[in-house]
């Protein structure tokens, strides 16, 4: 058994994704999660689906499926309320779901990813959706998983870090704003220990405890001045940047 929550109207979970429940300001149930001695050991939430790892390393998921995003072999534009098992998935160790797909990191280092490749995040060469599982190209020695938006990235066993699909604003890291449909080298990153990747951008955390982000950088309003909160296309930072430190505090001297 499993326990999911969203917001109701604002945040609400749409296409099923509270397997069978409506969308709910508390926990709700999710049913059927086990099969024989099976239980859930991680979870995955993407745009409008959600997975579960379960012990012995197969793989459910629910809710919205018109990519294939639950990786069962089908397509439809109606939710899938009750977790279905996800093909050929025997040996998942970690999980992560994106907007509109899943990744698999399994035993041995390997990834598999199904559902919506329309950027190429399902990093098998091409950009047709698959609605089962395929092998990511030239990934064998990832530890770590990580998909954002449109996007998915892996930490090796070496320390570097590899991304694909979606990258008009960057968040790749190589250096360009092409999209890829294979998996390209991060710039610069070669002591990563641990990967995150959001909407449009990915931040590696490094041996020593530093932090290197690739993100886009929106230029100043013309007008105000200000920065703006959505980032244009043609503005991108696509190589690793370190964090800022924080502004130095200073103590009032007492009057």
């Amino acid at each position: 058994m499993g326990l999911l929550m969203g917001l109701l109207l604002v945040g609400s979970m749409p296409g099923g994704v509270l397997a069978g429940e409506k969308p709910s300001v508390v926990p709700a149930t999710t049913t059927n999660f086990a099969l024989a001695n099976a239980t859930a050991t991680a979870i995955a939430a993407g745009g409008s689906h959600a997975c579960a790892l379960l012990t012995g390393g197969s793989v459910r998921c629910w809710g919205s499926n018109f990519s294939g995003q639950l990786g069962n072999g089908t397509t439809t534009n109606d939710p899938i309320p009750t977790p279905v098992v996800v093909s050929g998935i025997t040996t998942a160790t970690a999980i992560s779901a994106g907007n509109g797909n899943t990744c698999a990191l399994l035993t041995g280092g390997s990834v598999r990813c199904w559902g919506d490749n329309y950027y190429g995040q399902l990093g098998n060469g091409t950009t047709t959706n698959s609605s089962t599982p395929v092998a990511v190209s030239g990934i064998t020695t990832a530890t770590a998983i990580s998909a954002g938006g449109y996007h998915t990235c892996a930490l090796l066993t070496d320390g570097s870090v590899r991304c694909w699909g979606y990258n008009n604003y960057g968040q790749l890291g190589n250096g360009t704003t092409t999209d890829s449909s294979t998996p390209v080298a991060v710039g610069g990153i070669t002591t990563a220990i641990a990967i995150s990747a959001g909407g449009y951008h990915t931040c590696a955390l490094l041996t020593g405890g530093s932090v290197r982000c690739w993100e886009p950088t929106p230029p100043a309003d013309s007008a105000t001045g200000r920065r703006r909160t959505a980032p244009p296309r043609s503005r991108s930072v696509a190589s690793p940047l370190p964090l800022r430190s924080p502004p130095a505090t200073t103590t009032p001297a007492p009057s």
